[in-house]
């Protein structure tokens, strides 16, 4: 059972297992949200079932856990030195594109942890001690396993 799921949450073309005889099919995302297909739903996409590996070492697994995910940068700069923000700034925005970068900022993408991770380590080596400044933090699914 998962926790707080509407199956409207799933992205667009996420992909369901039908393998119930997995070891790990009752913490496996790609199996549990199975039993939340709507009616409405006259088709779902599925893992083609001579790829499953029911021995729970499946490379399409995807853990139930939820993961700490941030969102928005608005405070991320507050410890820099104002002649570094430009350099960290530009840093960012190679690594994730322009547009991601922007998307990021406003709260339309989110940070899993280990791009959390990522963004420290940029803060890290311009100086800054500690723990980014994320606008927020949700507990959520990760339905591309990031």
């Amino acid at each position: 059972m998962l926790k707080n799921f509407e199956y409207s949450m799933l992205p667009f073309g996420f992909v369901h297992c039908f393998c119930n005889n997995c070891r790990k099919a009752d913490q496996c995302l790609r199996n549990l949200t199975l039993s939340y297909v709507p009616d409405t739903e006259v088709t779902v996409k599925m893992i083609n079932p001579h790829l499953v590996v029911p021995d729970g070492k499946c490379p399409y697994y995807l853990s139930s856990k939820t993961k700490k995910f941030a969102y928005g940068i608005s405070h991320l700069f507050d410890e820099l030195p104002f002649g570094k923000v430009k350099s960290v700034r530009e840093e960012l925005i190679n690594h994730y594109g322009r547009t991601n970068y922007y998307r990021l900022k406003r709260k339309e993408r989110s940070f899993p942890p280990a791009e959390q991770d990522y963004v420290k380590s940029v803060l890290q080596r311009y100086g800054v001690k500690g723990t980014p400044a994320f606008d927020e933090y949700r507990e959520e699914y990760d339905w591309e396993g990031r």
